[in-house]
């Protein structure tokens, strides 16, 4: 699985999240995949897929951000940017003196942050790769 958290830069607030699983992702070599009601664009540019993991080619374009920047003139927009993160069954151990060794194997891990675009309600991100 990945999930798409969009954020804006100054005020760092969620303006948008999707999930989306990754087999789709793979099957949509060269294809877009509409998330979030059509404002979140993954474009799969290039997937190599091997018996355990894969790697992705892909950018972003989101349409109609959530403009939380306006401002008092309502001049300002949003400075969005993306970060992909990748669901994970590894464990997690809590090696810190004070607790007990705790065990979390399911969680999000980052695992890509896009540039920040600033002012800009429909961004398209650069091209970027996830293994």
């Amino acid at each position: 699985l990945l999930r798409v958290v969009i954020y804006d830069d100054s005020s760092k607030k969620v303006l948008a999240e999707a999930t989306f699983d990754l087999i789709s992702v793979y099957a949509c070599e060269g294809h877009t995949l509409v998330l979030n009601d059509d404002r979140i664009r993954v474009t799969v540019l290039e997937s190599i897929m091997g018996s355990v993991t894969g790697i992705m080619n892909m950018h972003f374009r989101l349409l109609d951000v959530k403009n939380i920047d306006s401002g008092l003139l309502g001049l300002g927009q949003s400075d969005p940017f993306v970060e992909i993160e990748k669901y994970s069954t590894n464990e997690i151990h809590n090696d810190d003196d004070n607790e007990e060794d705790t065990t979390n194997p399911n969680h999000w891990v980052l695992a890509y942050r896009t540039e920040h675009i600033m002012e800009n309600l429909n961004p398209v991100f650069d091209e970027f790769r996830i293994d």
